[in-house]
């Protein structure tokens, strides 16, 4: 026998069936419980609304002696301000902000947690009630799914894209036509039941729409005790850098001997 759920009984969850039959006889004893979920799929502009759960990120930095500044795109995972990017958006960075979707400006605390090799960090700002992205299992992501991005390419904060799964590679990272730029960087994959299914993180310049995201997955084992700020993981990753390079005496000449006793001393500017 079969029966059919009516539509609107069911809203997205996990639910246990159990049967019996029933004749003249009387009943028979209950059926072991089964389980199922329903998910009931989005559309894409179901999705775009989550971009009150995405921040743009920019940060202030030395690579070489050289002052930079960048900016990336992330996402909330706790309502107390947790916050997944590229691990490659905060490098060198010695201070950043969080822009809210609203335009509301943050500065990042502390990073939690990082791993330069799979590309991932979890910073952290202050505040409470932030709305927060649900992360699926990237696991199940099959070639050809259906996929929205969202981030901040160019700092063009909360744009959505969409594409599929191209390709899977070995390592787990997956290949996504849906457009990125640079900028974003850290941005939330999701799939169409609105979880989170990667990061996006990279794109082949020289081709069409071959770009890739960090599998969501990836975050699990991520150790987030680290608690340390942008300007101490720099001291950590670059040990014995110097955050701004020395200044050097320009006037009044090594070994000169002045014939006033109000001398201007003259510095070489630094950058940054």
């Amino acid at each position: 026998t079969a029966y059919t759920v009516p539509a609107g009984v069911l809203s997205s969850g996990s639910y246990s069936w159990q049967v019996a039959a029933h004749g003249p006889g009387g009943w028979s004893a209950w059926s072991g419980a089964f389980f199922f979920e329903a998910r009931a799929k989005l559309t894409t502009s179901d999705i775009a609304k989550y971009v009150d759960r995405m921040v743009l990120i920019e940060v202030n930095g030395f690579e070489d002696g050289e002052a930079f500044s960048a900016s990336g795109s992330g996402f909330f995972i706790s309502s107390d301000g947790r916050i997944v990017t590229n691990y490659h958006v905060i490098d060198a960075a010695t201070q950043g902000t969080v822009t809210l979707n609203g335009g509301q400006k943050h500065d990042i605390s502390s990073v939690l947690g990082y791993n330069k090799d799979q590309d991932l960090a979890v910073i952290q700002i202050s505040g409470t009630g932030f709305p927060i992205c649900t992360l699926g299992d990237s696991s199940k992501v099959a070639v050809g799914d259906p996929v929205v991005a969202i981030g901040s390419p160019l700092g063009i904060q909360n744009t959505v894209s969409e594409g599929i799964v191209s390709k899977l590679w070995e390592d787990g990272s997956l290949q996504i036509t849906a457009p990125i730029s640079p900028g974003s960087s850290g941005g939330a994959l999701f799939n169409m039941y609105g979880e989170v299914i990667g990061v996006t993180a990279w794109k082949i310049l020289a081709g069409e729409s071959i770009n890739g995201a960090v599998p969501v997955n990836f975050l699990r084992s991520l150790d987030t005790t680290l608690n340390l700020t942008l300007a101490q993981v720099f001291q950590k990753e670059y040990p014995g850098a110097h955050v701004l390079p020395a200044p050097a005496l320009v006037s009044p000449a090594q070994g000169a001997v002045l014939s006033t006793l109000t001398p201007v001393i003259s510095w070489t500017a630094v950058p940054g």
